[in-house]
């Protein structure tokens, strides 16, 4: 009776730590100011210009975790490079969060003509190929649709920059 006593007991304090290790491991990253969508690892609503730091110093992350930001070469960031849509947010464990630069649809870190140029070609013909990363970098309402609102938000930032 001792011995089966014992086992439920093992059994039950794996079964919590398994339940902690997971709980923790499944919000890697969290923010008030970016959006994250822990299904797919995406971060966005991230500002054009923003620096690697002050992409830190607005993302909370699991203080037992080692992170950097790397380019999509593989390449890591400096803290005071800019972040483009495409960059990854990575963790030591090699779990990975895909950034998405607000309106950098085209993923060199600039708003620009060509930008709102990918977008357009988008609206006109929505069975054209985009990438998750940039199809949130294009919708600057957040309304899980690229649409006209979209393009003129685009015109007016690019008219007053």
């Amino acid at each position: 009776m001792k011995k089966v006593i014992s086992v439920i007991i093992i059994m039950m304090f794996i079964l919590f730590i398994c339940k902690e290790i997971y709980a923790t491991s499944s919000n890697y990253a969290t923010s008030s100011k970016y959006k994250i969508n822990e299904e797919n690892r995406y971060i966005y609503t991230v500002d054009a210009s923003t620096p690697v730091l002050g992409f830190f110093s607005n993302l909370t992350v699991n203080s037992s975790l080692t992170y950097h930001v790397y380019d999509k070469d593989g390449n890591k960031k400096a803290d005071d490079q800019k972040l483009v849509t495409g960059d990854l947010l990575m963790f030591k464990n090699r779990e990975q969060y895909v950034i998405s630069v607000t309106k950098d649809l085209n993923c060199d870190g600039k708003v620009t003509i060509s930008d709102l140029a990918k977008l357009q070609r988008r609206i006109l013909n929505p069975y054209e190929e985009i990438s998750t990363e940039s199809f949130l970098a294009g919708d600057s309402n957040f309304d899980d649709r690229l649409t006209v609102s979209d393009l003129a938000s685009m015109q007016r930032y690019i008219l007053n920059k």
